[in-house]
């Protein structure tokens, strides 16, 4: 039976894994390269000469792959062994590619946060192999993405690539079939696609800004993911919080702020109170004149926040309230 494309680079990828003590330190190391392993048990034989026999037994290896390899393992690799050759070996972590593959709900069946949920216990040859699976798993996800909205899939692969860390979990995705956006093709792109989730005004605004600097975009393609699902069962991991503090601002710039455009599609639908009032409160057309004629008016102030702000600003009297209260008028 012949291999998948997946398949095939899998056996051609080193998948690794490393353990390490409340000090820091590797006490275990696994590795698989198509049907052979390699593993260190004993921090005890963490030495010169182990890490010669593992740079050897990774050399014919195109990709490493982990999960959490960019930020954990490679690095404590390097403090010990800063020559080995792997180093210069595209990088593949499962972690920066679980939100993409998986935007409706970020964790991975296998993955929790940072940590893959294993099946044995300081196993990390097993941990390896588990990491390609995930991987095998978030490939058909973006495969299938990008047959059903090429615009998100082509944006993934674009933004990742501009980041330095995460040229080789680009490359994985051209390995899938995507292509490389380049040029100004990324922002404009990014710009049409936004434009259909959140103020448009904000839009251009961000792209402007992003035009002008010089630094990596990859943050885009998390607030491209979560606003592939915008409005449904999405959160943010706190992991990417974390890596990418830009990407609640981004979308709170872009979606919670109302530029009071009437051309503005999504301001005159998410930012007007009055559709709140028709929407979840009966048919109500408008707001009462009196006796709190500033409702409007706070509710207004309001819709520059997540609308379950504007929510609560509208909602309605208690029965026994309602008629020294009224705030809503029938239409």
């Amino acid at each position: 039976m012949m291999a998948s494309p997946c398949q095939e680079l899998l056996h051609q990828t080193l998948l690794l894994d490393i353990e390490v003590n409340e000090k820091g330190e590797i006490y275990s190391l696994g590795a698989v390269l198509g049907e052979k392993t390699f593993s260190v048990a004993d921090r005890r034989r963490f030495n010169s000469n182990t890490l010669r026999d593992f740079d050897s037994f990774a050399k014919d290896a195109r990709f490493v792959l982990g999960h959490n390899i960019l930020n954990h393992d490679i690095p404590r690799l390097q403090q010990i062994a800063p020559a080995l050759h792997l180093f210069s070996k595209p990088r593949i972590d499962t972690l920066f590619l679980s939100p993409l593959a998986f935007p409706a709900n970020p964790y991975h069946r296998l993955i929790k946060n940072y940590q893959i949920v294993r099946d044995s216990i300081n196993d990390p040859v097993q941990d390896a192999i588990l990491a390609g699976k995930v991987f095998a798993e978030q490939w058909d996800a973006l495969v299938q993405q990008f047959k059903a909205n090429a615009d998100v899939a082509l944006l993934y692969r674009a933004l990742l690539a501009s980041d330095a860390n995460l040229i080789g979990t680009a490359e994985a995705l051209g390995c899938m079939g995507i292509p490389l956006l380049t040029g100004d093709d990324v922002l404009e792109t990014f710009a049409w696609f936004a434009r259909k989730h959140c103020c448009g005004a904000a839009v251009d605004h961000l792209v402007l800004q992003l035009a002008d600097s010089q630094d990596s975009l990859a943050p885009l393609a998390y607030v491209t993911a979560w606003l592939s699902v915008a409005d449904g069962n999405s959160v943010l991991p706190p992991w990417v919080r974390h890596q990418f503090p830009q990407v609640p601002v981004i979308l709170h710039q872009l979606r919670e702020s109302n530029c009071r455009y009437e051309e503005c599609a999504y301001c005159q639908t998410h930012h007007v109170p009055q559709r709140f009032l028709h929407d979840y409160y009966g048919g109500f057309q408008r707001f009462a004149q009196s006796p709190r004629p500033m409702t409007e008016k706070a509710c207004k102030r309001r819709s520059s926040i997540p609308r379950h702000g504007v929510l609560r600003c509208l909602q309605p009297c208690r029965p026994e309230e309602a008629s020294r209260s009224a705030i809503f008028c029938p239409p």
